[in-house]
């Protein structure tokens, strides 16, 4: 299947979500993956949710971008089952960065930018919660 305009396709015959609104995705598709993806495409960033200065993204704008979210921050993508799996797992793999009393976005931005989180920190949430995903479908 082919990808959306601008994105590579996807390995293991996923179809990419990148562009699909959420009524036109189906069980097959993954917006965790395609967020992990678009990260290693574009690069990761911390501070913003794009740099203006080379298009690099944060997790929240991966996934707004993947999601095709309404939010251009990617904030209403916190929201849905995806982004409660992916939150989940940020409690799980790094709870020190987890605060209770932030709701879903904050917690995925907030993990994001702790000055303690690396590029790898991300690819492996994502990469996690992709693999939970799957396995709830």
């Amino acid at each position: 299947v082919e990808a959306a305009a601008g994105q590579g396709a996807n390995a293991g015959g996923r179809r990419c979500v990148v562009g699909l609104p959420r009524s036109e995705r189906n069980e097959m598709t993954n917006v965790l993956r395609d967020a992990l993806d678009i990260l290693h495409q574009r690069g990761w960033y911390q501070g913003d949710v794009e740099s203006k200065r080379n298009g690099s993204v944060c997790i929240l704008g991966a996934c707004g971008l993947a999601a095709r979210s309404e939010s251009e921050f990617g904030w209403a993508f916190a929201h849905e089952p995806e982004g409660k799996v992916l939150m989940d797992t940020i409690r799980e793999l790094y709870p020190e960065r987890y605060r209770e009393h932030w709701d879903e976005s904050e917690n995925i931005w907030g993990f994001n930018d702790n000055e303690e989180t690396v590029q790898a920190d991300v690819e492996t949430v994502l990469d996690k919660a992709a693999v939970r995903w799957e396995e709830r479908v």
